[in-house]
């Protein structure tokens, strides 16, 4: 594998932000992530949703 030079690696950090990354560091800025999933988590399913898929139609097929 090619050595990276410093010119390269200078170019690789200023590539243009996507409206996605803008988006999302905004979002971190803005929203109380720890609180909101504090609210979130006493209603959120613990069991992985495979499990539910195979429960619910191992129940419809007979």
């Amino acid at each position: 594998m090619k050595q990276m030079s410093f010119a390269d690696a200078e170019y690789a950090g200023k590539r243009k932000q996507t409206h996605r990354e803008r988006f999302l560091i905004g979002m971190d800025q803005v929203v109380p992530w720890k609180g909101l999933i504090a609210l979130i988590e006493q209603y959120y399913p613990k069991g992985a949703p495979q499990d539910r898929m195979r429960e619910s139609s191992s129940t419809s097929e007979g």
